[in-house]
């Protein structure tokens, strides 16, 4: 079995990986899409702080924000980040959560936990931190890791894994977090297409049809296309956390936090 294969995980079977994933309306209007947060708590709340200071700069009262998956993994606060997710949002934010590669990662891990999980380097040994769980003091039995992580792990923070959508879209733009396999419709898209895709996402040229919102691939800057737009600028590695602004009548802006 390949690594690949394996952090696909056990929960997502051979069949649902190529079934199409379920692609979710969202109302028409301008909205801010967030690209990777990998555990910068701080960093999203201060970043939403940004979008609703900008929403209120152009005339609006609240702000609609979709968040593009990778909520955990790499960074100091994975645990923060998922709190403030099912938290009620900040007054004048409403919120709308996609599953990232890394979000499912963690699903399976939960699924059952085991020390020698993949996911543990790419990752996973922060989030585990973030929960008050390290490795160097679960040392022994493997029923005391999996009852530690068990115990330690919130059941509101899987449910909130397991729910979240893969895919959303409007009548102009397609949100999802890697991309999408250009070879198909956009409403017949994989759940592993929507969160491990690069190439041949990447190396696509030509328009499809609707724009693609998506992050995944860390770039040094926004990368706004005219077919599609990454906002993945590599938080978890010190770069800032971005969203952009979608508004059918003007062009993308980027609002960003260090």
């Amino acid at each position: 079995m390949s690594l690949l294969s394996r952090l696909l995980g056990r929960r997502m079977s051979q069949n649902s990986r190529h079934e199409p994933a379920h692609v979710h309306a969202l109302p028409e209007g301008p909205l801010y899409a967030i690209g990777d947060i990998h555990g910068h708590a701080l960093h999203l709340a201060n970043l939403e702080d940004a979008i609703l200071a900008d929403a209120h700069a152009h005339g609006e009262t609240h702000a609609r924000i979709v968040t593009l998956g990778d909520y955990v993994d790499r960074g100091p606060d994975s645990a923060g980040v998922l709190d403030r997710l099912l938290a009620p949002p900040p007054e004048g934010i409403e919120r709308f959560c996609l599953k990232g590669n890394h979000e499912a990662m963690f699903e399976d891990f939960l699924d059952a936990p085991d020390p020698r999980a993949p996911w543990l380097q790419m990752g996973g040994t922060q989030t585990l931190a973030s929960y008050g769980l390290y490795l160097d003091r679960l040392a022994g039995a493997a029923h005391h890791f999996r009852s530690s992580v068990h115990a330690m792990i919130p059941d509101e923070h899987r449910t909130f894994l397991h729910d979240l959508p893969l895919a959303a879209s409007t009548s102009t733009h397609f949100l999802c977090h890697a991309g999408v396999d250009p070879s198909q419709p956009l409403d017949a898209q994989t759940a592993k297409s929507l969160l491990w895709i690069r190439t041949p996402f990447l190396e696509h040229q030509t328009p499809l049809s609707r724009i693609i919102v998506h992050g995944h691939t860390p770039v040094s800057a926004p990368d706004l296309r005219g077919w599609r737009i990454n906002v993945d600028t590599g938080a978890y590695a010190g770069g800032p956390l971005s969203a952009v602004r979608l508004d059918g009548s003007t062009p993308p802006q980027i609002v960003q936090v260090n």
